[in-house]
């Protein structure tokens, strides 16, 4: 019987983790200040004759638990050089049981790395109030201490300037560290009791504040934190190349080895029912990854697109909207657009190139 209620438990969680897939937060656990109201009651009779029930009770008030957690950009900022107000989203995360205020200071030389970024022209520390990771008209410049509820998080922008004459693949790493106002408490031992320096919600007395284990482990004071955030210098660039390779006639001639010229050198009987095959030729240089990179050509005026005409690196795609990397759906008479994904490409050394090609028929 336990057994399959167990195993029925277990199918009923795993049900549940599908229809909600909760994100990782941090338990809240009970507010500081809230008071816990406990009684104990003895209920006796003499000679058959119920006595009053006797009890003694306990109250005991929930201190505040100060913890801090910092958690770093994902991944480095691509930045040029020389290059300003570049950002780095960390967030910080009131894990405790009250609210609190914590200071956040940013270091900029931390060494090991290639180059010290200086701060940012616009300012050094951002609110992302809108969330965004981007540095925009509606972020708050933190210029005091970042009050925060309990469980709650905040997005902070630190922006830079990045100097000159570095080199692609230069590093230039900062910390972002974050501590308790509380008086006492950074850097405090796990488990310090700070006495009557708690805040608790308003409308209740003072409690005691003690402090949380950071995530270091039981030794690492929870009431402070900092990780680390790397801008990387990766100057990449994007080229677009485009000519025609081969034209063939109505008459059943193909020429190749044309050129982009107006007309096109080499390239003879452009007349109606000529069919026209262009190769585009991307290149991606420098270091660092180019992010997204899609061609797209409009069938122009005059024109009609050759079905399933589109290569990419001299494979077949097809015209529909599909797994394949290419797509031309509803191409036509002047109607419709070649769109090839190349994706998100990373160089680090030589120069990536992908060649596609495709054919249009002049009206």
């Amino acid at each position: 019987m336990f057994a399959s209620l167990l195993r029925a438990g277990l199918a009923l969680l795993a049900a549940l983790a599908l229809l909600y897939p909760w994100s990782t937060v941090y338990a809240l656990g009970t507010a500081a200040g809230t008071t816990i109201n406990n009684n104990a009651t003895a209920t006796y009779s003499i000679g058959g004759v119920p006595a009053p029930p006797v009890s003694s009770g306990v109250s005991i008030r929930v201190d505040e638990l100060i913890n801090v957690r910092v958690t770093a950009p994902v991944s480095a900022t691509a930045v040029n050089t020389p290059d300003s107000n570049k950002v780095l989203v960390f967030t910080v995360t009131n894990i405790g049981n009250g609210p609190e205020s914590f200071n956040l200071t940013p270091n900029l030389s931390v060494g090991g790395d290639q180059f010290n970024p200086t701060p940012g022209t616009a300012g050094q520390l951002f609110l992302d109030v809108n969330n965004n990771g981007v540095l925009d008209g509606g972020d708050t410049l933190i210029s005091a201490s970042l009050a925060l509820a309990a469980n709650q998080s905040a997005s902070i922008l630190l922006v830079s300037n990045i100097p000159s004459s570095r080199i692609n693949g230069d590093q230039g790493v900062v910390t972002l560290a974050v501590a308790a106002t509380t008086a006492g408490a950074a850097g405090a031992t796990p488990g310090t009791v700070l006495i009557g320096l708690g805040t608790p919600a308003v409308g209740v007395g003072s409690v005691d504040a003690v402090i949380g284990a950071g995530p270091g482990g039981p030794a690492d004071s929870g009431a402070d934190d900092s990780v680390n955030g790397t801008y990387v210098v990766a100057n990449v660039t994007v080229t677009v190349s485009k000519v025609i390779i081969a034209v063939t006639s109505p008459f059943g001639v193909t020429t190749t080895g044309c050129n982009a010229g107006v007309p096109p050198v080499a390239c003879t009987a452009l007349v109606p029912g000529t069919i026209i095959q262009y190769e585009v030729t991307v290149t991606i240089a420098g270091t660092g990854t180019a992010q997204g990179v899609q061609v797209t050509d409009n069938v122009p005026a005059n024109t009609t697109y050759v079905g399933n005409s589109i290569r990419f690196n001299t494979a077949t795609r097809t015209d529909a909207v599909d797994p394949d990397n290419a797509s031309c759906a509803g191409c036509g008479n002047a109607v419709g657009t070649v769109t090839v994904l190349i994706g998100d490409v990373t160089v680090a050394g030589a120069p990536i190139t992908h060649v596609i090609d495709y054919k249009f028929t002049i009206n």
